[in-house]
């Protein structure tokens, strides 16, 4: 069992390590009063209170230069932990800005001083993105993927567009639909620890993946169920005190999730993860001396132990989690954004990324507009475009069958993507008001005017959203108001 680095903890110099006694003595002196004045914090006093009960052993292992120089040798080697898992956190961001093709100058430049860290760095990052996953071909057909699957006769055309054989443009589509395959999945092995599935995930699903309901279904294997996100938000709620705790004592022990302090992905089965909780905390009764480290350590195991019990609990932590994740999306958000505007690639492939960990495809919709929205930038959705030769064909067929199914059919299909599309317009002219007032009243005509209840559910989550900033925007005013008049 590890413990909390002490170099790290007293925020020491590493190369070369520190080892003048009187600097190591200031060091911990200092943390000592930091500690002692957050010890009854609401949210940093459990923290404070482990790092005070460790005094007495960090005074005993940087005093002795063995125990001190071993310190400082796990300290090197978490850093160099910390620099991988950095490169992860710029790998990522250079697959996000690469949905839109190779990345610009100022774009490098701009994730060189969000990381802190050298161009030329990113630079080689780029390069090696582009060699392994960016292509033009495989960017190209990304974009493709976001409206519809791309048909023989289009990866014909494309791969003479990108100089290159139909198979070899197959290869790459092959690849990227199982990328995507795995992200729903991921998504339905999470929901179905709830025990069912509704209708309205599967539709949404089926939208942002651009796949045929049918085929999605087949993939599902719990039952259908038409329960409004409200009545399951009350079902599997994590209790708020024991988030707390958890996240709490994650932070201790530097890991991100229950999951990644048992040592197992996301899919284990709850058999392994109940075992390895199990083992966990009998490794960690057997330590005698307890610091914030162990305890942390401890605290975790238990909660790990009652969690992954049952399918159930289970499902309303990931719940739990996925919304926490949602949150980290706003500052990928942050670097998509030129003149304003966040493209529909950017939006699209973060929208994917919240659904992999779990999050409802809804809220996550919702979480990008409203971010997005009270930043005043304008994001542009993508738009569906209707393959004309395709419900043609299906058009003639009905009609040589009945007549009127098929005009049925028609009005179904175009009049869904017109409902769509005077949505994407409602949001688009919202964001051009030059006030929160004006841009709640764009989306009350866009409600009265509207009789699809999916559509006038979201736009209500859009006026909600915006009436909270108005609130926030006028107590800001009242408050200054009133400081003036002392």
């Amino acid at each position: 069992m590890s413990r909390i680095n002490f170099y790290q903890l007293l925020e020491l110099k590493i190369n070369p390590p520190e080892s003048d006694p009187q600097v190591i003595e200031s060091a911990i002196k200092r943390k000592q009063t930091e500690w002692s004045r957050l010890r009854n914090h609401p949210t940093k006093g459990t923290q404070a209170r482990q790092y005070i009960s460790l005094l007495t052993e960090i005074r005993s292992v940087m005093a002795d230069n063995q125990l001190r120089e071993k310190e400082a040798r796990h300290a090197r080697d978490l850093l160099k932990k910390k620099g991988e898992a950095k490169f992860r956190s710029i790998d990522s961001h250079v697959k996000l800005l690469g949905c839109n093709g190779d990345l610009s100058d100022a774009e490098i430049a701009k994730l060189a001083e969000f990381h802190k860290v050298k161009p030329q760095i990113i630079q080689r990052l780029v390069d090696r993105w582009k060699k392994m996953h960016g292509s033009a071909l495989e960017v190209h057909l990304s974009q493709i993927l976001i409206d519809k699957k791309p048909d023989e006769k289009t990866i014909q055309k494309i791969a003479a567009q990108f100089d290159t054989s139909p198979e070899e443009a197959q290869a790459v589509l092959k690849k990227l639909l199982e990328d995507r395959s795995r992200e729903v999945d991921a998504y339905i092995n999470i929901q179905i620890r709830k025990g069912f599935m509704t209708q309205k995930e599967i539709s949404s699903l089926a939208q942002i993946y651009s796949l045929n309901q049918g085929d999605l279904l087949r993939l599902i294997r719990c039952p259908i169920k038409k329960e409004s996100e409200s009545e399951l938000d009350n079902i599997y709620q994590l209790d708020s005190t024991v988030e707390q705790v958890i996240n709490e004592n994650l932070k201790i022990v530097e890991h991100d999730s229950l999951y990644s302090f048992l040592g197992l992905f996301p899919g284990s089965t709850l058999e392994s993860l109940q075992k390895k909780a199990l083992e966990k905390e009998k490794e960690i009764r057997k330590i005698s001396q307890k610091d914030a480290f162990v305890t942390a350590s401890g605290v975790l195991a238990g909660q790990s132990i009652s969690i992954f019990k049952t399918d159930e609990s289970r499902y309303a932590y990931d719940v739990s989690r996925a919304r926490s994740l949602l949150k980290n999306l706003n500052r990928d958000l942050t670097l998509t954004v030129s003149n304003n505007t966040v493209r529909p690639e950017y939006y699209h492939h973060l929208l994917r990324k919240a659904v992999s960990f779990g999050a409802d495809p809804d809220e996550a919709r919702q979480h990008i507009v409203d971010y997005c929205q009270s930043k005043k930038w304008n994001i542009k959705l993508p738009k569906k475009k209707i393959d004309f030769k395709r419900y043609s064909r299906v058009a003639l067929i009905t009609a040589s069958v009945f007549l009127i199914a098929g005009a049925t059919f028609w009005c179904f299909y175009f009049s869904k993507q017109r409902l769509e599309e005077a949505y994407t317009r409602t949001i688009a002219d919202a964001n051009q008001q030059p006030t929160l007032e004006a841009q709640v009243r764009v989306y009350e005509r866009y409600i009265k005017n509207t009789d699809q209840e999916d559509l006038k559910e979201r736009a209500a989550k859009n006026i909600e959203s915006l009436q909270n900033r108005i609130v926030q925007r006028d107590f800001k005013i009242v408050d200054q108001a009133a400081d003036k008049l002392y």
